[in-house]
């Protein structure tokens, strides 16, 4: 979790890896730490790695919706979970404690992900469920699809993970 120097602009992930994964790929696209918050508003790195908050996995997250939306009016909390076994149940989720908020979650989730705004408080949404807001899955897979099947360096790193677990 990460937040402006006001407390404004929230980001939730389930942990650092997500976390870094997603740090690691806006930079990669060119987005340095000091441009980030420009671009993005809602994403807010620390300065050092012992400023970031993990918020202890999914449950974490979906507790801090609801807070998260009300402590923020007026700007922008971004949620981003694994779906891991069923992305509907996730989703609904997310959608309930939404919605208790004043967010209109509409026809729900799709490819593009979810971007809404609490009625209540002015808070805009935005959610993505890991990998694609389409299948079941985790922030692995979605680095997975990044790299692509024919990458030559897969099969090494499903031996490593296998390894190390």
């Amino acid at each position: 979790m990460t937040s402006g120097p006001d407390g404004s602009n929230r980001f939730f992930v389930e942990g650092s890896d997500d976390f870094h994964a997603i740090l690691n790929l806006l930079a990669r696209h060119e987005l340095s730490r000091e441009t980030l918050p420009q671009t993005f508003p809602a994403f807010r790195p620390p300065k050092t790695e012992d400023e970031h908050e993990d918020p202890q996995g999914k449950e974490a997250v979906l507790r801090a919706i609801e807070t998260a939306v009300k402590a923020n009016p007026n700007a922008p909390v971004g949620f981003v979970l694994d779906a891991d076994d069923d992305i509907h149940a996730r989703w609904e989720s997310v959608a309930h404690r939404l919605q208790r908020v004043g967010v209109d979650v509409g026809t729900g989730l799709d490819s593009a992900g979810f971007l809404g705004k609490s009625s209540e408080y002015g808070t805009r949404v935005g959610v993505w469920l890991m990998p694609d807001n389409e299948r079941a899955g985790r922030l692995e897979d979605f680095l997975e699809d990044l790299v692509g099947q024919t990458n030559s360096l897969l099969p090494h790193a499903h031996e490593a993970t296998r390894a190390a677990n």
